[in-house]
């Protein structure tokens, strides 16, 4: 399987038999994989085709390899497990990935062109799963893309042979408000693209029983995203199974709002940018900062692929990731600037990134936060979809700036609902449920209104039902911070729940002690004076340590 194979006669016979379908007859007289074979075998080969001048494709072609690396890259796919093709503009066929090659030296002629009438082009054999391919491009006009891949948690769903059901508003980026697991049949034959094509429709992305997954887009770019997106969304399905508890899954109306919803997303990923207010050179740090910030999440597994974003605050607004590129590849220019009292059809927010109304209610709620990080990050996804939140378990709960981390109720993504649904739960005292007065919650109005001075009951982190998790912090750096560790918190329960152990809750008592501690946890001794901001009971359990008593001989050592 490491190794290129060029395609003996006998297959390319196969090939066109194949790509022309066989007479219903015939086909009832296949009874199984082997008998199927030994029929196409002998089949007479076709007469050479000779490739033209005018299907080269080379651009193409490189695409589909740069692809193929990025599944790699991504996690998504190993060695030469799948394989990805094409349609052509010209040509009546696809570009499809040869079979056994590598990724790493995959060449342009390894890239082969398959007709849908004649068999395929070139001395390469094409991916043995040329069927699949083949049928969706036949039947699905739309399809310009195909990925098939075996990510771990959708083989993991496809070898239980069920799918992923409506736990998640993102399971409808398939197209469906679930992803389907076509039955079983052996790979590379006709029985197997049958099975495919059953269930895919208007699923764009479907399981396949012991198998792996399958999808199409309407490019190679959006093909990948929603292999992206399936795989974020098994995952995090498989591990809120994980932990006993199944998560809560929203109604099909919901869904099928979603679906459309995310269709139009889709479609503002290709809107061209537009002139945008003139923005002074001076926030082009910020927007690097963001830049690392979204690479950071990535390579700390706080995101993966397009799914997350990050932004900084700015003078008059902020600055965020865009929609629709993966973040690890974004640069300083992709991303959008959002001046505070942006409404949804401004300049800028079109391709901000799909939550930006969170990001924006944060920055008016809390005068303090200077840095934000939306994630679907796995574990704090799954346990947002079981709608709770997380207890203090681990004394480190208290770095978000309460007992627990809450769980905000469920409010479609995009939506100004989401943001005030968000904000309550932050702002939510835990001595006694009420909400702080002189804060309002309107949806109407929520963002809009400017908080003064910090308030001290916000906390900095919170899920989100069926979502993910959203926290925030007086910088960049710090940010990050709090979002892996928020992660792992969730990483940790999860492991706990899913070796059925009872955590042991610390009590209130305890955790008054570690937010008093937490007031002064990171953060430079304080000089004389600057312990007059804590509270008694601050002050009382502040991180301190030993002050220089005595005089030091290494210079390198000496206090200022």
């Amino acid at each position: 399987a490491g190794s290129s194979r060029r395609a003996p006669p006998s297959t390319m016979g196969a090939m066109s038999e194949h790509a022309d379908g066989l007479p219903d007859a015939k086909r009832a007289r296949v009874q199984n994989t082997a008998e199927h074979e030994k029929e196409t075998a002998a089949a007479p080969p076709p007469p050479p085709v000779s490739v033209p001048r005018s299907i080269s494709h080379a651009d193409l072609r490189q695409e589909v390899i740069n692809t193929c690396l990025a599944m790699n890259e991504l996690g998504i796919n190993q060695g030469t497990s799948g394989n990805v093709s094409v349609r052509v503009p010209v040509g009546n066929g696809f570009l499809l990935t040869a079979s056994g090659v590598s990724y790493d030296t995959m060449a342009l002629d390894q890239v082969v062109f398959v007709s849908l009438e004649e068999g395929t082009y070139g001395s390469y054999l094409p991916s043995s799963e040329w069927r699949m391919h083949l049928d969706i491009y036949k039947r699905i006009p739309e399809a310009m893309a195909v990925v098939h891949a075996h990510p771990t948690h959708c083989t993991a769903l496809a070898a239980a042979r069920r799918g992923v059901p409506a736990f998640h508003y993102m399971v409808a980026d398939a197209g469906a408000s679930e992803i389907p697991c076509a039955e079983y049949a052996s790979f590379g034959t006709q029985e197997l693209s049958d099975a495919m094509l059953k269930v895919m429709r208007p699923a764009r992305s479907v399981l396949l029983a012991n198998h792996g997954m399958v999808c199409y887009g309407a490019s190679l770019r959006e093909a990948l995203w929603v292999a992206c997106e399936t795989e974020c969304s098994a995952r995090a399905y498989v591990l809120a199974l994980s932990t006993g508890v199944p998560p809560v899954l929203l109604p099909a109306e919901e869904m099928a709002v979603m679906v459309e919803r995310l269709d139009s997303v889709r479609k503002r990923v290709d809107t061209p940018r537009r002139d945008a207010p003139s923005v002074p050179l001076a926030i082009m740090r910020q927007k690097e900062q963001v830049v690392q910030m979204c690479k950071t999440m990535v390579a700390q597994r706080l995101s993966m692929g397009i799914s997350g974003s990050a932004s900084c605050r700015v003078e008059g607004g902020f600055v965020i990731s865009p929609i629709g590129i993966p973040l690890e590849k974004l640069t300083a220019t992709d991303i959008e600037f959002v001046e505070m009292g942006s409404s949804g059809s401004d300049t800028g927010v079109v391709r901000a990134a799909s939550e930006w109304r969170l990001h924006r209610a944060i920055y008016a709620a809390a005068p303090d936060a200077d840095a934000i990080i939306h994630s679907r990050a796995a574990c704090s996804t799954a346990l947002s979809t079981q709608r709770r939140p997380m207890p203090s378990f681990h004394y480190m709960v208290g770095v978000a700036g309460g007992k627990v981390i809450p769980c905000a109720e469920y409010a479609a993504f995009d939506s100004d609902r989401l943001a005030a649904n968000m904000l309550e739960s932050m702002c939510r005292r835990e001595e006694d449920g009420s909400l702080p007065p002189e804060m309002s919650f309107d949806p109407d109005v929520v963002g809009r209104r400017f908080a003064a001075k910090p308030n001290p009951d916000m906390k900095k982190a919170a899920l989100l039902a069926n979502h993910g998790m959203v926290c925030w912090h007086v910088n960049p750096s710090k940010t990050l911070w709090l979002a892996n560790e928020v992660e792992c918190r969730a990483r940790e329960y999860v492991s706990m729940l899913s070796a059925r152990l009872q955590p042991v809750i610390l009590d209130d008592a305890e955790m008054d002690i570690m937010l008093a501690k937490f007031a002064t946890y990171g953060k430079p001794q304080p000089k004389s004076g600057e312990k007059d901001t804590l509270t008694p009971f601050q002050r009382t359990h502040a991180i301190t340590a030993p002050r220089f008593v005595a005089p030091i001989h290494c210079p390198c050592c000496a206090p200022p």
